[in-house]
């Protein structure tokens, strides 16, 4: 009975070290040395980025700072037209405040055999006095960028592509919602290898 029971003490602790190396370890090599160089399009991409965050996330901007959050909204919208596209906003109250979430859609070349809707997004607003590079200036970057780097999928897409930023919060919530990222594997080298055509 001892024997059977420290047998399966054993078989226990070692599937419960296997189980916690299997979770916990990176596959494949580290890396060492340096990074590779930017290629020239990186690079610009980077600039644009850094260029997006300056402007979206250098003041707190919220109903509280109502003004830079206007002026964070207009910025995006600029940003957008642009780059050819209608920004459609969906203006509501928040805290006797018009806000507004901005919206732009790429439609698919055949909406009939559309496989669906991907759907991007970050919100612009800024959390209390903070002026919110890492929340969430950085994702509203990046989905500005997105917009520009498949600009060139209109009407040769065969998904619908949303990309929204919203302004969500008000004095009494203390987070935004989450916006998801939503697409396939598929989706994403499907639209890597037209973007890049």
């Amino acid at each position: 009975m001892v024997l059977v029971l420290a047998s399966i003490v054993l078989v226990a602790t070692v599937l419960a070290v296997a189980g916690v190396r299997y979770v916990t370890s990176v596959p494949g090599a580290s890396h060492t040395g340096g990074l590779p160089a930017l290629a020239e399009s990186e690079t610009v991409t980077a600039s644009r980025l850094r260029t997006h965050i300056r402007a979206i996330a250098s003041r707190p901007h919220n109903v509280e700072h109502y003004d830079e959050l206007e002026k964070v909204a207009r910025y995006i919208e600029a940003e957008l037209k642009a780059l050819g596209y209608q920004p459609a906003p969906q203006i509501y109250d928040v805290d006797g405040r018009a806000v507004r979430n901005i919206e732009i859609t790429i439609e698919p070349a055949n909406a009939g055999t559309s496989r669906g809707t991907v759907v991007l997004g970050a919100h612009y607003d800024s959390y209390g006095d903070a002026p919110g590079a890492n929340d969430n200036g950085t994702g509203t970057a990046a989905v500005l960028e997105l917009a520009r780097l498949l600009s060139d999928l209109r009407s040769r897409s065969a998904t619908r592509i949303r990309l929204v930023r919203s302004s969500t919060r008000s004095r009494r919530t203390s987070r935004p919602p989450t916006w998801a990222a939503i697409a396939t594997p598929a989706c994403w080298r499907s639209a890597a290898s037209r973007s890049s055509a």
